[in-house]
């Protein structure tokens, strides 16, 4: 967001029919709280998302199709249908109590206009500058054709490729022109590098022996050229492009006779160490649990810091230090059921990325069945615990990453 004109008033409008404290509205207000809007047009409708730098529980993201309704839930309780006009996308969000906003947004080269306006007349406007969107974030490989490629050019065996590329990852962290990406091989192998946008470096990666140098270039957003050259004079030419968080590499120049491609699906980086820093409601949610609430105050004051590694071959590690959670690390796969023994009770759980972070389900012994969403921005991370059958009842926490 660049500039909003009656910014209490427009908040206000957001936020409208939420429990929003006055405190959480200044907090997401803050200056230092940067608000990131994305638009995406589609054939019949439009995706959005808008998230926030220093409060991503309030991050969301949702599509339209044109003249059909969509209901949103808390923080954001209401009812919105958009409509494409010539030049512009109107939306118009109904609440319970039949007030209704009204957003007129125009987009230019320069970035975007929202114009609201509520049942007394106009509001205020915000105005938001296009930026060029990061590649940073956690990729995991949904297709490839890569293991031919690889034989031919670093002399790999037919089940020495097919290792490599089996359920490959990649993990990119941009800031301003340096670029550092860690590839992550089917054998458990990675391979880091760090450079700078269109400037040459020396590219040594260790896995499959290349050594010799490299540029990228990104000709437009979302579009990368990728040029390489070995020591033996060499060459291959790399195209990229990244388009709705499907980052799409081809090959346009082989570096002998072999071509090929892969596709990666782009989530918030979820790996790391993230340290917690607020806690709160776990009185309530340990009862509905069948945990004794007296253990509640010692939990929501744990400042333990939790790690997600990934060991490749689709397998993440998580771990933490806390002594009053006493739990070993877990290896896991995303979409498999594994179990653990939690205050001497096996849990069985299952764990699932998403466009903002991890969802996850488990099942205790005494048959309660807990839920949790992670928001996971650069800096914090924040994790929502609901227990089904109990409704109010919720663990919240903040995590800052380490």
């Amino acid at each position: 967001m660049l500039v909003a004109e009656n910014k209490h008033g427009i908040y206000n409008a957001w936020f409208y029919g939420s429990d929003l404290s006055a405190k959480d509205l200044e907090r997401v207000m803050s200056q230092a709280n940067i608000t990131m809007f994305e638009l995406n047009l589609t054939e019949n409708g439009a995706k959005t998302a808008i998230s926030y730098s220093l409060t991503p529980e309030y991050n969301m993201a949702f599509e339209f199709i044109c003249g059909e309704q969509v209901e949103f839930e808390a923080p954001y309780p209401c009812k919105s249908v958009m409509t494409k006009c010539e030049s512009s996308l109107k939306e118009v969000a109904s609440y319970e109590d039949g007030t209704k906003f009204t957003y007129i947004t125009t987009t230019s080269n320069q970035g975007m206009k929202t114009r609201i306006s509520g049942s007394s007349g106009y509001i205020g406007s915000v105005y938001w500058e296009r930026v060029q969107p990061t590649a940073t974030g956690f990729y995991l490989a949904v297709s490839q054709d890569l293991e031919k490629m690889i034989m031919e050019d670093f002399g790999c065996s037919a089940a020495e490729a097919a290792e490599l590329c089996t359920d490959l990852a990649y993990k990119v962290t941009e800031s301003k022109d340096t670029y550092t990406y860690i590839d992550y091989f089917g054998d458990g192998s990675t391979n880091t590098e760090t450079f700078k946008m269109g400037q040459e470096t020396e590219r040594v990666n260790t896995v499959l022996g290349m050594n010799g140098k490299q540029m990228m270039t990104k000709p437009a957003p979302g579009q990368y050229v990728i040029s390489y050259q070995d020591d033996n004079g060499k060459s291959s030419i790399w195209k990229a492009s990244l388009e709705d968080d499907l980052l799409t590499f081809n090959i346009e120049k082989p570096m002998n006779t072999t071509g090929g491609s892969a596709t990666y699906k782009r989530y918030p980086d979820f790996t790391g160490s993230f340290r917690n820093i607020h806690t709160s409601g776990a009185a309530a949610f340990f009862k509905a649990c069948g945990e004794d609430p007296a253990a509640a105050d010692a939990y929501e004051n744990d400042r333990n810091t939790q790690t997600l590694k990934y060991l490749g071959k689709g397998m993440f590690e998580w771990s933490s230090d806390s002594k009053v959670l006493g739990l070993d690390p877990m290896v896991y796969k995303f979409g498999q059921e594994f179990s653990y023994v939690w205050g001497g009770k096996t849990v069985t759980e299952v764990i699932n990325p998403t466009k903002e972070g991890l969802v996850g389900s488990y099942k205790m012994p005494n048959g309660v069945v807990g839920k949790f969403k992670t928001v996971v921005g650069q800096t914090f991370m924040t994790m929502e615990e609901t227990v089904d059958g109990a409704p109010g009842v919720k663990i919240s926490s903040i995590f800052i990453r380490v």
